[in-house]
């Protein structure tokens, strides 16, 4: 089973990065880590409404930013 988030924003955190302490981010990133997921979110840029989202895979974490 996998967990899918969908918020209104997301940052695409860095290959190696370590987390930032607190924060609900975090723990939600923690608990996609260990299970696998799919994070749905806005990267507060605004965009053409056919650009299609930019996807990231961060270990078992897939990222798709609109």
């Amino acid at each position: 089973m996998r967990l899918v988030v969908v918020s209104n924003r997301v940052t695409i955190p860095e290959r190696n990065e370590k987390a930032a302490a607190g924060g609900l981010a975090v723990a939600l990133r923690e608990a996609l880590e260990k299970r696998g997921g799919l994070w749905f979110g806005w990267s507060g840029e605004v965009a053409e409404a056919s650009a299609p989202p930019r996807i990231a895979e961060r270990g078992n974490v897939t990222y798709a930013v609109t």
